[in-house]
């Protein structure tokens, strides 16, 4: 919750720091999707909000990954000395989400 209104409020300053009539805000997780027209709303200004959609498994070894609770399980591997540093964390995709195509 405490990033949520950060976040809200961080759109509200970058609306009202700019003249426009109005905004299109682009949002995909469960942060933003409430933060963005919390803000927004705070401004009272036209606003269009567009989900990306929920961010997709990545693929690490042939087994599926969470977008980050898999961090976790992997950073215990690397402390118990089962894995190294590189071999856990350099082929790990950075970010699981697909690029859109049109």
């Amino acid at each position: 919750m405490l990033f949520r209104n950060l976040a809200s409020m961080d759109v509200e300053e970058s609306i009202r720091g700019n003249p426009i009539d109005g905004v299109v805000l682009l949002c995909g997780c469960d942060k933003t999707t409430p933060s963005l027209p919390m803000g927004a709303a705070s401004c009272d200004l036209p606003t269009i909000v567009v989900s990306g959609g929920p961010m997709l498994n990545g693929k690490y070894r042939g087994a599926d990954i969470g977008s980050g609770t898999n961090v976790w399980s992997m950073s215990e591997s690397v402390r118990a000395g089962e894995m190294t540093r590189p071999s856990s964390w350099m082929p790990n995709p950075a970010c699981p989400v697909p690029p859109v195509t049109a």
